[in-house]
Order: structure tokens, then C-alpha cells, then sequence
């Protein structure tokens, strides 16, 4: 009923992908703090990041299989640039993110992933749509908070590597 407008959530009345939002904010914050612990510091970062395609793979299986059409593509091709798709950015997406957190940990990065709503409000406006007030009020939390973080939290002392990764030098 309400679908992507930002004054639907007032209603509480969730689409389908909203949970499913949450679920992969959840798995993130799980996978980076948890990495850290249950991960040996000798994993390669290819390893690692096998690792974790599988397990998401495994848990987004069920998901896929109950929404698949009916029937076969009609050809191959468009299934095959789905796969490239899917798999090409995940694999350079976490192999990227193992190494930057190598270099820098990962304090850094988690706060500016907050920055990520603040950016799609930038692009929607750079294409003519414009904010709507709850946003703009969001996208100031939003930098308040992190700049807050890190001036409080001296996000530059905190060095932790992801699991696997060696430094950069």
C-alpha cells in the first residue's frame, strides 16, 4: 500500500523487503564484529570471503526458490549476466572491503557506511526528486552522529583487521 514512499513506515505497515533490509544490516553488524572472534587470523582473504558467499548463499537458497518463476529463462543469457551480477560485485565487494580494513580497520568504514541513506538522498536530489522533511532530519542525525563518533570515540586509534587480511604496505 505504502511501497518505497518514506512516510509509509508512519503507518507501520512493513513491505516484504524491509525485513529482509534488516536481516542483511543484521548479518553485517554480526559478520564484522563477530569475524573478529570466530574467524582464524590465518584464513586467506579468498577463503574468507568463500566463507561468507556460502553461508549467505545457504541462508538466501529457501528465498530464491520461493520466488522462482514458473519455468526456465527463455535463454541462457539473461540468467547468465544475473549470476555475473550477483557474484562479481559480492566477490570484489567483500575482497575490497577485507583489504581497506587491512589498511585502515574497520572503525572508519562502519561509520561511514551510515553515510549511505544520507547519499541516496543526494542522488535522488541530483535527479530532481526532492527530499522529503523526515529525510533531511534523518541525513542530519546522521552526520551529527558519526561526526560525533568520531570525535568522542577517536575512531583512528581503533585499528582491528578483518580476519585473514594482512597488512597493506
Amino acid at each position: 500500500m505504502f511501497g518505497d514512499n518514506p512516510r509509509g513506515l508512519a503507518g507501520v505497515s512493513l513491505d516484504a523487503g524491509e525485513p529482509l533490509i534488516l536481516a542483511a544490516a543484521l548479518c553485517m553488524a554480526f559478520y564484522t564484529v563477530a569475524s573478529r572472534r570466530l574467524m582464524r587470523h590465518d584464513v586467506s582473504a579468498l577463503a574468507n570471503t568463500a566463507v561468507v558467499l556460502t553461508i549467505g548463499a545457504v541462508f538466501l537458497l529457501p528465498l530464491a526458490i520461493a520466488q522462482a518463476p514458473n519455468g526456465p529463462p527463455a535463454a541462457p543469457g539473461p540468467a547468465l549476466a544475473l549470476v555475473a551480477l550477483i557474484l562479481g560485485p559480492t566477490v570484489i565487494g567483500y575482497l575490497a572491503w577485507n583489504r581497506a580494513t587491512a589498511s585502515i580497520g574497520v572503525t572508519e568504514p562502519n561509520l561511514f557506511f551510515n553515510f549511505i541513506p544520507v547519499v541516496t538522498i543526494v542522488l535522488s536530489a541530483l535527479q530532481g526528486q526532492r527530499p522529503w522533511p523526515e529525510q533531511i532530519v534523518g541525513a542530519a542525525l546522521v552526520i551529527a552522529g558519526v561526526t560525533l563518533g568520531m570525535i568522542r570515540g577517536g575512531a583512528a586509534r581503533h585499528h582491528k583487521r578483518a580476519p585473514g587480511v594482512q597488512p597493506v604496505h
